[in-house]
């Protein structure tokens, strides 16, 4: 009789909701259930918007920030006994783990006879890895860790030396399509995302289009901090007629099918969902070289225009070049979506497969 690989794991996560780690979390939790694999989703705070399958551990439900020490000792001592109640096999852990501190009680405490696995979802290590480095080596030394990307992956090993660094992309999430219930132009460049200037650099993605001078105009879907600053910019620059910011979309897969093309310009990434999602859906990209995943994604002149990171003149021409050049763009379109095919949900989950079984 064959053995039985099939394992109980759980998924720890900030959240399901807001952002694209959480996001890639609970497309994680579709794939893994699946392969069979019975799922936990265990959330650190309240916030669930995201589709996802398995079971919901909702720590965060009666969790508030103002919260004291021995209220959130006894959130911690419940995520304790829940781990060691349910006994699971394996237990990967989404979180953002940059406060020494708390990777302490996590590492030492809460995980001590637990095996784990810990995702690192972006470039910027110290987002996964708290400071200093020979900390980090201690409280994860015989640990396992998947990167999203080759680069991200390479990274760790160079940076902290630890063995078991494995690499798995993320899929090409489920998409609904449709038709979008906001007005827009007929041809039009997008940029999309949240508005957070710091991470995403919509302030280069806005002054390079400025710079580029065409008749079409630059559609920005997504919501988020610094939503009036970059209306201020589109205007300082005299192009507040072109640029559109059409919001949040829940829906924003018609959105950007019919975009002429994507921009990214972030400052870094992981492996960015925005370029997968628009390859997908038969729509080129124009992205900044950034740290990391575009160059693992992009092929230059195939399916998009891959350029140095913080270069507004490059990042101009590119655009202007794209938007005239019919025979790039055509060409770009038609490569696409075969150029991620690689990404389709049941590819990935294979590399999941071998991944766990391998553990």
């Amino acid at each position: 009789m064959p053995k039985d690989t099939h394992k109980k794991i759980a998924l720890v996560t900030i959240s399901l909701s807001g952002g694209g780690a959480e996001r890639s979390t609970a497309f994680l939790s579709q794939v893994l259930t699946g392969l069979g694999h019975t799922v936990h989703i265990i959330c650190i705070r309240d916030g669930v918007s995201y589709p996802y399958e398995g079971i919901l551990f909702n720590l965060g439900a009666d969790k508030r920030e103002d919260d004291g020490l021995v209220t959130k000792y006894k959130h911690l001592k419940r995520l304790k006994n829940y781990l060691h109640n349910e006994q699971f096999d394996l237990i990967i852990d989404s979180r953002s783990r940059s406060s020494a501190l708390k990777e302490w009680v996590y590492t030492k405490y809460i995980y001590k006879t637990q095996r784990v696995l810990y995702m690192v979802r972006s470039a910027r290590l110290e987002t996964y890895f708290p400071a200093p480095d020979m900390l980090a080596k201690w409280f994860y030394g015989k640990s396992h860790f998947v990167g999203v990307s080759k680069s991200i992956a390479a990274r760790i090993k160079a940076r902290y030396g630890f063995r078991d660094i494995h690499q798995v992309y993320n899929p090409i999430p489920k998409m609904t399509f449709g038709e979008s219930n906001v007005s827009l132009p007929e041809t039009y460049l997008l940029g999309y995302g949240r508005l957070v200037d710091d991470v995403k650099n919509f302030s280069l993605m806005i002054s390079a289009f400025a710079k580029a001078n065409l008749k079409l105009p630059l559609v920005i879907m997504g919501d988020g901090p610094d939503a009036k600053k970059l209306a201020t910019l589109s205007k300082s620059l005299g192009i507040n007629d072109k640029v559109i910011f059409i919001g949040y979309q829940s829906n924003p897969a018609p959105v950007v099918e019919r975009a002429l093309c994507t921009l990214l310009t972030s400052h870094y990434e992981g492996f960015p969902m925005v370029l997968v999602e628009s390859l997908a859906l038969g729509t080129p990209v124009i992205t900044v070289d950034c740290d990391s995943g575009p160059k693992e994604i992009v092929q230059n002149g195939m399916n998009g225009m891959l350029v140095a990171n913080y270069d507004e003149v490059a990042l101009s021409t590119a655009i202007r070049t794209f938007v005239l050049d019919g025979e790039l763009a055509s060409r770009c379109q038609k490569n696409a979506q075969e150029s991620v095919k690689h990404l389709a949900p049941e590819h990935i989950a294979q590399d999941w497969k071998k991944l766990i079984d391998s553990l």
